[in-house]
């Protein structure tokens, strides 16, 4: 049996928790040209900000978004369980980067977008500013299908 990644671990433990627990896992911070290239597009500061994938976010997301029905009536696919290892790439490498919303805990998000394989996923990460550094926790996933060439 092959040992889950830290996201497969994070998803398996939101989908099981019962208790409401926190859990959370960091995977690094923006590279410098990222953060200044970010700031450019949406005006945000994110020099050294850590990148965090929450077990409230999945939560949120597979209840929100993880509907197969639901979220085709809207031209959208269901967020699967394999989904969330795409969003270290998403946020590495987007096609595009946008400010988002104020999240209802009053942060400022940053909507992260990348085509792959004809479904275009959106990340949104909540921006966190303490101590004098910066942190962005993950909000939610959905991702929208795109129509393949003919």
């Amino acid at each position: 049996m092959h040992k889950l990644s830290k996201i497969a671990a994070l998803v398996a433990f939101a989908r099981a928790d019962t208790t409401n627990t926190y859990q959370e896992i960091n995977f690094g911070t923006f590279p410098n040209f990222q953060a200044q290239e970010i700031n450019g597009k949406t005006g945000i500061k994110i020099n050294g900000a850590i990148k965090h994938l929450t077990s409230s976010g999945i939560i949120h997301t597979i209840k929100r978004h993880g509907n197969e029905s639901e979220e085709s009536k809207r031209g959208q696919k269901g967020i699967i369980d394999s989904d969330f290892e795409l969003i270290p790439l998403i946020l590495s490498d987007p096609d595009a980067v946008s400010k988002g919303i104020i999240t209802s805990r009053g942060d400022q998000s940053i909507v992260f977008v990348k085509k792959i394989n004809f479904v275009e996923y959106y990340v949104a990460m909540a921006v966190k500013k303490s101590n004098g550094g910066v942190n962005l926790y993950f909000t939610t996933m959905y991702a929208k299908k795109t129509k393949k060439p003919v």
